[in-house]
């Protein structure tokens, strides 16, 4: 499920950064900033999306802290700019969704593989 979800905020991400760079007056981005300073950071979100398509867990502990530093650096940046209303609407909501993705991800704990709960039957065919 998180994989889905990364894979379609990526989708989103390029679709904002192609219309954004070639279809600034496109409905998505009537609510949607077409400065190419979003640009460039749409195309930054993209790529820590690709890293964490690419990379399974666990991941390494720099990874973890550098996602982890831009979760957080993302989020306040982009809250203090909806809040001075510096930022559109739909680039806050992006901004805000992938700060979450990117915190989840930094705070992974080791998995293990879950135990079954049901007993094991041996059936005897005669």
């Amino acid at each position: 499920m998180k994989q889905l979800m990364i894979l379609l905020t990526l989708v989103i991400t390029a679709a904002m950064l192609i219309s954004g760079v070639f279809f600034p007056d496109s409905p998505l981005m009537w609510l949607g900033s077409t400065a190419p300073e979003y640009a460039g950071l749409r195309g930054g979100i993209i790529a820590m999306l690709i890293v964490l398509l690419c990379t399974k867990p666990p991941r390494a502990l720099w990874l973890r802290s550098l996602l982890l530093a831009v979760a957080v650096a993302l989020a306040g940046a982009s809250l203090v700019q909806a809040m001075n209303y510096q930022l559109q609407l739909f680039d806050a909501a992006l901004f805000i969704e992938v700060a979450i993705i990117l915190a989840i991800e930094a705070l992974e704990g080791h998995h293990r593989p879950a135990r079954s709960l049901a007993r094991k039957i041996t059936v005897e065919y005669r």
